[in-house]
């Protein structure tokens, strides 16, 4: 067999074996970095096929979700009848994510179809990058509490929100105090004024009376 025939017959060889690896070696990850498989459920959950078309190289494969991991290929399923969405990337882009997480590498990527995953996938990417997986070693290698604990950077966001949430609270409160007080003393203010108005008129009205009392009968 002539060396064309080989490569006809083992196309990609050297590819194969890169994707082989990465096949591996994100199925680990997914199964024990609580964090990526969070951010995986979506795409488990809905066995998404995902068609990655990259340019230096240029390549095109598919990376399919499953309860079982990741499963790459060079051929569309033949469960599928077309990609969920379909991702547009060089492979440096692609590389650099993995190897240090790199966001503006992660927004260059362009993807067409659903657009609801979009948003979700880059953050999975995020969680499936060498320094988030290292940031969490602990965690997956050590602890054996299955419950899904966020990130740093992603909980405090929600800390601030929530210091903020209560600060606003705390501030309607004191205003609603305020507001109390100022009303009582109104209604406080109010009342003496009706007082000191019907003391008036019944002085008038005594000194009316007397008035023409006197005049009456003088």
């Amino acid at each position: 067999m002539n060396d064309s025939q080989q490569n006809k017959n083992n196309p990609h060889l050297l590819q194969s074996l890169v994707l082989i690896f990465l096949e591996t070696i994100l199925t680990f990850v997914l199964k024990h970095d609580r964090i990526a498989r969070e951010h995986a459920k979506p795409f488990i959950k809905s066995k998404t096929t995902i068609q990655f078309n990259t340019f230096l190289p240029s390549e095109v494969f598919y990376v399919t979700f499953d309860q079982k991991g990741i499963l790459f290929d060079f051929h569309q399923p033949q469960h599928i009848q077309a990609p969920q969405f379909i991702i547009h990337a060089s492979g440096l882009d692609l590389f650099r994510i993995l190897l240090t997480g790199s966001e503006s590498s992660i927004h260059k990527i362009r993807m067409s179809g659903e657009e609801h995953l979009h948003d979700e996938f880059r953050i999975l990417l995020s969680s499936l990058s060498l320094p988030a997986v290292t940031r969490d070693w602990k965690n997956w290698l050590a602890s054996d509490d299955f419950s899904t604990k966020l990130p740093k950077q992603s909980i405090e966001p929600l800390f601030k929100r929530i210091e903020q949430q209560r600060s606003q609270i705390n501030q309607l409160t004191i205003e609603n105090k305020s507001y109390q007080f100022d009303l009582k003393t109104l209604e406080h203010k109010y009342k003496l004024m009706s007082r000191i108005y019907a003391v008036i008129i019944f002085i008038l009205v005594v000194s009316i009376i007397t008035l023409l009392w006197y005049n009456f009968y003088n």
